[in-house]
């Protein structure tokens, strides 16, 4: 489990670059395709990553669970998630570039219940990543040649 603030900082960098990866391997004409019934398109995982990302941040920032910017929930194309998820991101950066190691352990309300803030970070690198991991596979439902993954595993 990450202690320092610069090691949330490396890793936060570190997924969204698996994340962006993940999402240049599927063609523009089949990101809004739906693999399934029970299975969304990349460009909805995509939306669901950058609306969870900021209501994460909004329980980290504001102690606000409820807070989501639900306007990526309605942004379609790839060119235009990317930069909204990006926006986020960057916010993302900025808050926990003004952390003090003690605010790791500062409590903030959420599900009825605290979390710290370092579980919310790793909350927000788990969802990220887990999802990344439904793009890839879209890739390969898409490239049934393909062998091994569409981006490496993290280190």
């Amino acid at each position: 489990m990450p202690s320092k603030i610069d090691q949330y900082l490396e890793i936060l960098n570190g997924t969204r670059k698996i994340l962006l990866d993940a999402v240049a391997s599927i063609p523009d004409e089949k990101f809004s395709w739906n693999p399934g019934p029970a299975a969304s398109s990349a460009e909805a995982i995509l939306q669901h990553i950058g609306a969870w990302e900021s209501r994460y941040l909004s329980v980290i920032v504001h102690s606000d669970g409820h807070a989501t910017d639900r306007a990526i929930l309605t942004l379609k194309g790839k060119k235009n998630l990317i930069e909204k998820v990006e926006q986020i991101r960057a916010q993302t950066l900025q808050v926990v570039q003004k952390l003090k190691p003690a605010d790791l352990d500062s409590l903030r309300p959420y599900d009825n219940t605290q979390r710290t803030v370092r579980h919310m970070l790793l909350r927000l690198l788990r969802h990220e990543y887990y999802h990344t991991g439904q793009i890839n596979y879209i890739y390969l439902l898409l490239n049934p040649k393909a062998t091994g993954e569409a981006v490496p595993p993290p280190p």
